[in-house]
């Protein structure tokens, strides 16, 4: 994602109530499918980041890793 979707999901995440009725009302179509693209990338992304940060969790309890192991979809 770059820079000018990042400042697109904050825009879109900042609004609520009255405001974001409008934003959709006033949207065509092609700017919904945008709105939900960048954020699904960002929950790609949040995703991402988050096991990256418990694959490294693995080696701080490697008796928890060795009991989770087995229910882990790749080895």
């Amino acid at each position: 994602m770059n820079d000018h979707d990042k400042a697109n999901l904050k825009f879109i995440m900042s609004i609520h109530g009255e405001s974001l009725t409008n934003f959709v009302l006033q949207s065509t179509p092609d700017d919904i499918n945008y709105a939900l693209e960048i954020i699904h990338a960002a929950v790609g992304e949040l995703i991402e980041k988050t096991l990256d940060h418990s694959a490294d969790d693995d080696h701080q309890f490697p008796d928890a890793y060795k009991v989770l192991q087995k229910f882990r979809l790749t080895k």
